[in-house]
């Protein structure tokens, strides 16, 4: 649903079995969020120049208003038209940890981390790392942070032109 985003507007949106979100007309990228649960959400949506999708949620009503929410919304697509990137600011206030599991290749993750997890958790965690092998082995030398759904489809397909079952 496209409409202006208005305090008019939020103080009469009613929940929904699911959640669902309101465009506004005026700003390209400013969206309400209205959850089951009744809370309201402010939303700012965006492309990189490499074309990726982000998010970043700007308040919740009613600790921000409708008009503080449309005017940080312009901050930050401003932001994004100067070629900055919010989400990878915020990526780099991450703790420390985080951003080392980011810097992962695949291959280095399922040593790492999958491993020591398979070991305590599965029955036989060397099958499970084969058929990871198997089906991603084309994924181990890229980083976490650069597979995307399509790079995960593409394996996919190419598996299954090979003759492998679904």
């Amino acid at each position: 649903m496209k409409t202006k985003i208005g305090g008019n507007l939020v103080s009469n949106i009613e929940p929904r079995l699911k959640p669902y979100e309101i465009c506004d007309m005026e700003l390209r990228g400013f969206r309400v969020r209205v959850q089951p649960s009744g809370v309201i959400s402010f939303i700012c949506t965006y492309r990189t120049r490499l074309g990726r999708r982000h998010r970043v949620v700007l308040g919740r009503h009613p600790a921000m208003s409708p008009a503080q929410a449309r005017d940080e919304a312009r901050k930050v697509l401003g932001d994004v038209a100067r070629g900055i990137d919010p989400a990878a600011e915020r990526a780099a206030e991450r703790p420390q940890d985080l951003k080392e599991r980011a810097e992962h290749t695949v291959e280095s993750f399922i040593c790492t981390e999958y491993r020591p997890w398979g070991k305590a958790h599965l029955r036989d965690y060397v099958l499970a790392e084969g058929r990871l092998k198997g089906c991603f082995g084309d994924l181990y030398p890229k980083k976490l942070d650069q597979i995307t759904q399509w790079s995960v489809e593409k394996c996919r397909s190419e598996r299954l032109r090979g003759g492998s079952r679904p």
